[in-house]
């Protein structure tokens, strides 16, 4: 899965602390693949950004090397 690889060359090559990725909520396989590699929702924006001929609110997500490392270990 690309997303679980992005995920370890990030944390595992650059060192990073965190890694987001937003997705408009309507975006419901945005929103799975990105809790499937392991993210999860830390904020949601109301009505932040025009999709489809309306306003849509915008969902971020992330996770913490922490967690990730944590997850790895299972």
């Amino acid at each position: 899965d690309v997303a679980k690889l992005i995920l370890s060359y990030g944390f595992r090559c650059l060192n990073l602390h965190w890694i987001g990725a937003g997705a408009v909520s309507e975006n419901k396989a945005a929103i799975r693949s990105n809790e499937k590699a392991g993210l999860r929702i830390v904020a949601t924006i109301p009505k932040k950004m025009w999709f489809k001929g309306r306003y849509v609110d915008h969902v971020f997500m992330g996770i913490t090397a922490e967690e990730y490392f944590s997850s790895q270990e299972v």
